[in-house]
């Protein structure tokens, strides 16, 4: 039967090792829940080297426990609160110390991150996240070579957030392993010992049937568990027991494993006891979580393609400044808002540009649901057309340009000569470097208050009133003040018909 006498508690802090006298002990207590970091507490009365508790008030310390009789690593982490009380009447202080695994370490920051190749793995993806981290010594992941499929936003979230979000995406949990020095975790459960039949192991157990757990993730899709996988034993026994540790229920039935998903470590009085919760794996199914933070959220980038996969034109590609990734090739499809399009033919189509700075919205918590909203102007170049904010305009990348000014409104065809203003005062300027033509199914009529002028400038120019095909009647003004003229004349006072041209 074990007790406080088999635990031994090391902190390192620089190069110093100092071990805690567990006689001294009063309260200890270690706690290993799937999904989360493990977590360690203990206080006791310390005489010896009391400065150097004070001193773990400012640097970091380390954290290692040790499980006799093979003097076993069952927890290894980071102090994370300290509290030193002095009795100075006995001159001891009492210490109150609380630590958590290495995974600590990735639940500190809060980062940004956008991961838009869609065939990347969750092994690329989780390695891209701790890399980053000193003495990071990895991971094993479950479905390590399932791709992300889709868009993927960290947003102001720890990367211990982010992973448990990840894995939530596989219905899985992350168990952190606190046997080396080192920030290194599971992706899913383990499968580590077998320790035998439950009713051999503790012949006086509690069960418990999880419900809550149950409906919610029926209510989130998950259709491939039953009421009974959610069938929780609790057992209490003074051997060690870890996270993916598993049981069975009776010698009968082997394929029913159930699990370690819970185990605290304490002391009562000075007995070491053990208290585990085990269930199916099945049971420990996680529903899928989103970050609630994106909801609202609208984030700047720079569109790099226009069009859409297959058949679906109405998509832009954006690149993003959080990107940890700028291959444009990989970048993923975004649907393009416009100001408003009709399911038929009416509406406003005006899709951006290459290069163009858009806000990229997400309606809801689901990054899968993000799309293009509008366009933001960057103030790189002095242009004439915003110098006058009474001044509004359309423009295209092919100089086609709406105008409205006050008392005017300008269409432009071509920068250089092409365009028709609608002014308030001098009415109507049609302006063409080449041809103008006027085409009327039926009838075109031209009508003047005072005069009708039709005018040609050049030696070679002239005026030619003819029918299309060649018939009918035709006039010729010539710039030399000629006139030609074939057909008939009619006036008030009678008719004058000719078939031949006269000068």
């Amino acid at each position: 039967m074990s007790s406080y006498a088999d635990i031994k508690i090391i902190l390192k802090m620089g190069g110093e090792t100092i071990e805690f006298d567990n006689n001294r002990l009063t309260a200890f207590q270690i706690v290993k829940t799937f999904n989360d970091h493990f977590k360690i507490s203990f206080k006791g009365e310390v005489t010896a080297n009391q400065d150097k508790y004070y001193e773990m008030a400012v640097y970091e310390v380390h954290v290692e426990v040790y499980f006799n009789p093979a003097n076993t690593l069952i927890f290894n982490g980071v102090l994370t609160r300290i509290t030193v009380h002095p009795n100075p009447e006995e001159r001891t202080v009492q210490v109150e110390i609380e630590g958590a695994s290495y995974t600590h370490y990735l639940d500190v920051n809060l980062f940004n991150r956008a991961f838009q190749d869609q065939a990347m793995t969750y092994q690329t993806l989780v390695d891209t996240i701790t890399k980053t981290y000193y003495k990071a010594l990895g991971e094993e992941l479950a479905n390590a070579d399932k791709p992300i499929e889709t868009f993927t936003l960290q947003y102001q979230e720890t990367d211990w957030q982010f992973l448990k979000r990840m894995a939530s995406r596989l219905h899985i949990g992350l168990v952190p392993e606190v046997t080396r020095e080192n920030i290194k975790f599971y992706f899913g459960m383990p499968e580590l010992k077998e320790r035998g039949v439950l009713k051999e192991i503790a012949p006086f157990y509690g069960i418990r049937k999880r419900l809550r757990d149950y409906r919610e993730l029926i209510a989130s899709g998950i259709s491939d568990v039953v009421e009974d996988d959610f069938l929780s034993f609790d057992f209490k026994t003074d051997e060690l027991f870890n996270i993916g540790d598993y049981v069975y229920l009776d010698s009968d039935n082997k394929n029913a494993k159930l699990y370690v998903y819970q185990a605290t470590m304490t002391l009562e009085g000075s007995l070491f006891r053990c208290y585990c919760a085990v269930s199916p794996l099945y049971g420990l199914k996680q529903k899928k979580t989103y970050n609630p933070r994106i909801t609202g959220l609208s984030l700047e980038g720079k569109i790099v393609a226009v069009g859409g996969a297959d058949s679906s034109k109405d998509y832009v590609k954006v690149l993003l400044p959080m990107g940890v990734s700028t291959d444009k090739e990989k970048a993923c499809w975004f649907r393009y808002a416009t100001p408003y399009t009709a399911a038929g033919n009416t509406g406003w189509y005006w899709m951006p540009e290459v290069n163009d700075s858009v806000l990229l919205y997400f309606p809801t918590c689901k990054e899968e649901e993000a799309m293009v909203t509008t366009s933001v102007r960057r103030q790189e170049s002095e242009s004439e057309r915003l110098q006058d904010p009474n001044a509004a305009y359309l423009r295209t990348g092919f100089e086609k340009e709406l105008l409205f000014k006050e008392g005017q409104i300008t269409l432009t065809g071509k920068d250089q000569g092409l365009h028709i203003y609608l002014d308030q005062k001098q009415g109507i300027t049609i302006e063409s470097p080449s041809e103008l033509g006027l085409q009327a199914d039926n009838n075109l009529m031209l009508q003047a208050g005072r005069n009708l002028v039709i005018s040609a400038q050049g030696d070679q120019s002239a005026i030619q009133l003819k029918h299309k095909d060649g018939k009918g009647n035709n006039l010729i003004l010539n710039a030399d003040g000629g006139i030609g003229f074939k057909g008939k004349v009619e006036k008030e006072s009678g008719k004058l018909s000719r078939d031949d041209g006269c000068d």
